[in-house]
């Protein structure tokens, strides 16, 4: 009953390609709304296929790969704001490490 409000890997693995051409087409054409509406759902998406795609035997390295994502995902939103205040490009390295 709930498996049909989950989305599909191949259809999260589609969604994540068209947001990244849109990232893609945003930094190229220096649109700024584009870059910053689309650049913070990237790793969520693909956090959201990780979780989809690796199995309950693979729990150790799922979790591992989960997390690194989620401190990409603050670093990449932080140093989007890098020029902001130098605290944010600290804040977007640090999350890397």
């Amino acid at each position: 009953m709930l498996s049909r409000f989950f989305i599909s890997s191949k259809s999260l693995l589609v969604i994540f390609f068209l947001i990244a051409l849109l990232d893609l087409l945003g930094d190229f054409f220096s649109v700024s709304i584009l870059i910053y509406s689309t650049k913070p759902l990237l790793m969520p998406l693909l956090m959201m296929y990780t979780w989809r795609r690796l199995n309950s035997s693979h729990n150790r390295i799922k979790t591992i790969l989960l997390i690194a994502l989620f401190f990409s995902t603050i670093g990449d939103t932080l140093l989007m704001f890098a020029s902001l205040d130098e605290l944010f490009f600290i804040g977007g390295l640090l999350a890397f490490l």
